[in-house]
């Protein structure tokens, strides 16, 4: 995997988050925004143009919307990366920054994630809002299971809340290794291995699942999540707007679980759910 389509898309503003989770379900993450046009990425053997196509003429009847393409090594990302990538302030207790940012030391936790190519810095709204969930919860002792890990943001936060053991996986080996080398530079430890929750083997006591995937990945690999869950376990989800949130509460109830909490920012959506069945 040494090379990366960049895709640059410039659109209306009130469209750029639907075109966003457009592209996030056929494969496309890394989504950073600047004045006029956002940019996200995805592996170069992954990337198809007749996809990317269909979505753009599906949208271009309801809004201004065009886009160009530029294949670079993932080694160039971090360039890319050091432009655009601004240190995020969460809750007033969380800093996440990169190395090359100053220390702020009024934060209770700081959080130093060099995100390379990975998805989930805290810039967008749903890590943002699964990071906010993390500090109002209690992780001190807790076993977690953290699905679709990315940068390591979320892991890494639930070792420094007290996680006694953080799992995590990714279907992206750049993306374990990244949370690999962020979990090192915090000082933290975490698991990381490439693959989904289906590689999980005969463990049913976790007591926290963290899952920032999308909407169609949530849906189909719910059920799985509960298995790992032991009885009142929590399970935090995010990726999908509030329009699909009641696909989601629907899926959860069927597997046993209720919900607790949500939270919305520019319609992305988070959601707290606790494991009620034996």
């Amino acid at each position: 995997m040494n090379y990366y389509y960049i895709l640059k898309v410039k659109t209306l503003p009130e469209f750029e988050e639907i075109l966003k989770a457009e592209f996030a379900q056929i494969g496309f993450d890394s989504f950073l925004d600047s004045e006029t046009y956002f940019e996200t990425s995805i592996p170069a053997e992954n990337y198809e143009e007749t996809s990317v196509q269909e979505i753009v003429h599906r949208y271009e009847h309801l809004t201004e919307v065009s886009y160009s393409t530029e294949k670079v090594k993932k080694e160039n990302w971090n360039k890319l990366w050091e432009t655009y990538y601004e240190p995020i302030r969460i809750s007033d207790q969380c800093l996440i920054r990169a190395d090359f940012h100053e220390v702020e030391e009024k934060f209770a936790y700081e959080l130093i994630i060099n995100p390379k190519m990975s998805f989930g810095t805290g810039h967008h709204e749903t890590t943002s809002q699964m990071v906010t969930f993390e500090l109002e919860t209690d992780f001190q002792g807790k076993k977690v299971a953290d699905l679709g890990c990315g940068t390591g943001v979320l892991s890494i936060m639930a070792k420094k809340l007290g996680a006694k053991e953080v799992k995590g996986c990714d279907i992206d080996q750049w993306a374990v290794e990244n949370t690999e080398e962020n979990a090192q530079i915090n000082q933290t430890k975490v698991e990381v291995f490439k693959g989904t929750v289906k590689n999980f083997q005969n463990e049913s006591d976790y007591d926290i699942v963290l899952a920032n995937i999308n909407l169609n990945v949530l849906l189909e690999e719910i059920p799985r999540y509960f298995d790992l869950l032991r009885p009142e376990g929590m399970l935090f989800l995010s990726g999908f707007y509030l329009k699909d949130f009641k696909q989601i509460q629907e899926k959860v109830a069927q597997n046993g679980g209720k919900f607790q909490e949500r939270k919305v920012k520019r319609d992305w959506t988070a959601a707290k759910f606790i494991k009620v069945n034996a």
